[in-house]
């Protein structure tokens, strides 16, 4: 498995982010960017033979969230690649965003925890 981890700090409110990350999807996986609905508790969507997992933790501040998108590879069968990228509200209205990719086999087991 080889993990790629990016954490950023953004001076944005927590649900500018949460559409940015929603119209990055819509683009990958040619949809729009409305069919995610994040702003929901839990919420999972496929398309493509792709598909986006969503959990939003909390209702109130501070907002933490989790939304894990899950890819074929373009290049070899069976292996698959996981963006997980976590969300966490530390200041109103600054925000914590941790993005981690994976490339697994199929068969390899991926988990995010908030």
């Amino acid at each position: 498995m080889i993990v790629y981890s990016t954490a950023l700090e953004f001076n944005s409110s927590f649900d500018d982010i949460v559409n940015e990350i929603a119209n990055w999807l819509s683009y990958k996986l040619r949809v729009k960017a409305s069919d995610f609905r994040f702003q929901d508790t839990k919420h999972f969507y496929e398309a493509n033979y792709q598909q986006v997992d969503n959990l939003r933790i909390t209702t109130d501040f501070p907002y933490m969230q989790s939304i894990i998108y899950t890819q074929p590879d373009s290049e070899i069968e069976g292996r698959k690649w996981t963006t997980e990228i976590g969300l966490r509200q530390i200041d109103n209205p600054m925000c914590r965003f941790q993005k981690d990719n994976k490339r697994s086999n199929a068969s390899a087991e991926s988990s995010f925890c908030c």
